[in-house]
């Protein structure tokens, strides 16, 4: 349960606060724009992993963005959200998972992982 807290406390309302301090500025403003980060695995599950407190982590983050969005809108406020596929990172270089990043790799249209630039 304390894994499941921490990437809740970081993944949810993390964004959730984060987003409150933005809108602070910017709804009296009447403009502005938030952009939120989820996962792919927000809204599919992947094969072969065991992630339940990530996915539905970041199933929160979309839904949130969606509800603050409808929230905000009258008020000037956009927010979206944007859910990267696989990634290349230094978490998925290491040895122990090369055949998950295999599997990410054959299934993926580009039958590639995105890099971060």
């Amino acid at each position: 349960m304390e894994k499941w807290q921490k990437l809740y406390d970081v993944n949810v309302s993390g964004v959730f606060l984060s987003c409150q301090a933005e809108a602070r500025v910017m709804l009296p403003r009447r403009k502005g724009s938030i952009i939120n980060i989820a996962s792919m695995s927000g809204s599919i599950v992947n094969r072969g992993l065991t992630q339940a407190h990530y996915n539905s982590s970041k199933a929160a983050v979309i839904h949130m963005s969606k509800s603050l969005a409808m929230e905000w809108a009258d008020r000037g406020l956009r927010v979206n959200v944007v859910s990267p596929g696989y990634t290349l990172t230094p978490m998925n270089m290491r040895p122990e998972v090369a055949e998950q990043v295999k599997i990410f790799e054959r299934d993926t249209p580009m039958g590639r992982m995105a890099r971060p630039e």
